[in-house]
């Protein structure tokens, strides 16, 4: 999200003199300290890089930031960025302006609130919790103690009906993984976009999607939120999510901008709430049942069950391979140890602003608290 931010922020500023550096982890560090020694006008970064280069990197820091800017500050709280926060907003002088952006503002945001501002205004363009008005809802049901019928309905979908610039959302980086090899088989063109991808990989990944390379993105959560890919005719939900906001983040990513767009949802016994709380806050012309024929249904659920036995010694030659890489990468590590051991240790150790123990405790904290609400 920060590196789309930042090429939006470059190509709207490029013909004036406004200079705009990222800051972010999974990049290179040389390259960030040497632009902010620059001195910027906008940083665009990620709380845990930001800080990094605050205790960091030589005579950089925040004590003439005018504007400070949080994006998706209810979701930063739930992934347990609290913390991280608190510290930013310590570094910056008092008299600054403050802004908390998000789709959804859950009520966690209000401790950030009493943190941050200061005579805080609510600045609202759409009722809470209602989808864009261009929004077409579908839902597909699952029947009872049917749920292994998933595969074959996406199956089914993506084959006869929709065929280009669709995100699918999966609950776990696994299913989303295993679910662009099905894809694979089937001849449909997939990409995936997950937490156990490089950040190198994860921006591959979106580049194919934009610009056609591939016509459906697999992906978890992490691409809810944010993300603008222009001309997303379809979301779908593989399985409905726990809580409605991250819902109306996921089918956000369609009918952007006052364009229309569809979301199509499978939903089972399980996802009744979730599927009432949809229908009560939208429009009742935009709310559609899809129906998949039983002859439809039977043929596809035949083709993904063949296709089981090569999905697995898939998975098992990728876990292979991943052994050996990481392997491989110890043996390097160790033998860069020892032919430039003296240099690596004489180097200044990397600070943070807390110790081993409480990053650790923050970490089993947030990691709790995110199970509890979903």
């Amino acid at each position: 999200l920060a590196i789309q931010c930042h090429s939006v922020g470059t190509k709207l500023a490029a013909f004036t003199d406004v200079a705009m550096c990222l800051c972010v982890g999974g990049l290179a560090l040389k390259p960030q300290e040497a632009e902010l020694r620059l001195r910027p006008d906008v940083v665009i970064a990620t709380p845990g890089r930001l800080i990094d280069h605050l205790r960091n990197s030589a005579s950089f820091h925040l004590d003439g930031i005018e504007i400070l800017v949080m994006d998706e500050a209810d979701r930063m709280l739930e992934d347990g960025f609290e913390e991280e926060l608190t510290e930013i907003v310590r570094a910056c002088p008092k008299k600054r302006q403050t802004m908390l952006f998000s789709a959804t503002m859950t009520d966690n945001v209000d401790k950030l609130i009493r943190l941050s501002l200061n005579k805080p205004v609510r600045a609202q363009i759409d009722p809470p919790k209602s989808a864009a008005s261009g929004l077409t809802q579908e839902f597909v049901r699952v029947r009872t103690n049917r749920d292994e019928d998933r595969t074959a309905l996406l199956a089914a979908l993506c084959k006869r009906h929709i065929k280009r610039c669709c995100i699918i959302f999966f609950r776990s980086k696994a299913a989303a993984h295993q679910m662009r090899i099905v894809f694979g088989l089937l001849g449909l063109r997939a990409g995936e976009l997950h937490g156990n991808l490089a950040q190198e990989a994860r921006l591959q990944a979106l580049e194919e999607f934009r610009d056609g390379h591939v016509d459906f993105l697999m992906a978890t959560d992490l691409a809810a939120r944010g993300l603008d890919v222009r001309g997303i005719d379809t979301v779908i939900n593989y399985t409905m999510p726990t809580q409605f906001a991250q819902y109306l983040h996921r089918v956000g990513r369609t009918a952007r901008a006052g364009r229309s767009g569809r979301a199509i949802t499978l939903v089972g016994e399980g996802d009744r709430k979730m599927l009432k709380m949809a229908v009560k806050n939208s429009p009742k012309d935009r709310i559609k049942q899809r129906v998949i024929p039983a002859d439809v249904l039977n043929k596809y659920r035949v083709k993904v069950e063949g296709l089981a036995a090569q999905v697995a010694q898939i998975v098992g030659e990728e876990r292979d391979e991943k052994l050996l890489k990481d392997t491989e990468m110890q043996m390097a590590k160790a033998d860069n140890l020892l032919k430039h051991g003296d240099e690596i240790q004489s180097r200044p150790r990397r600070t943070w602003f807390q110790s081993n123990k409480e990053r650790d405790s923050a970490k089993k904290a947030a990691r709790s608290k995110f199970k509890a609400s979903h």
